[in-house]
């Protein structure tokens, strides 16, 4: 039995991060994957510059007044799903509008703690 956490803001959610755990529990031989995705910046507080953005796919992307809003959370979930994860379920918390979370994107850059757990019960 294998157990991974993966942590992936915005950099590591369109870089591999996701693919390459993935593969490495693949090579585990994991047979079963179920993923959660914990709580994010929701989609319509992400918030990205036109130079980011040419970086993401455009299913992934929303345009209004003159605002690119990328949905951080479905691009993760697509990834999890197309790298063999058997069930997916999503805890739809914004950590930027819920402030009993840390945000980064919030707090302006300034640093904070967040703790997630993982186990497996026997």
């Amino acid at each position: 039995r294998i157990i991974a956490a993966i942590h992936a803001g915005w950099r590591g959610a369109i870089g591999n991060i996701i693919e390459k755990t993935m593969k490495k529990m693949c090579e585990m031989d994991c047979k079963s994957i179920f993923a959660a995705i914990g709580p994010c910046v929701q989609k319509n507080s992400l918030v990205i510059e036109s130079d980011v953005a040419k970086k993401i796919d455009r299913k992934y992307l929303s345009f209004s007044d003159s605002k690119i809003f990328f949905d951080m959370q479905f691009l993760i979930l697509d990834k999890l799903m197309k790298c063999g994860a058997k069930t997916v379920s999503k805890i739809n918390i914004d950590t930027f509008t819920n402030e009993d979370y840390f945000s980064y994107r919030r707090q302006h850059g300034m640093c904070g703690d967040q703790f997630s757990g993982i186990m497996i019960k026997e």
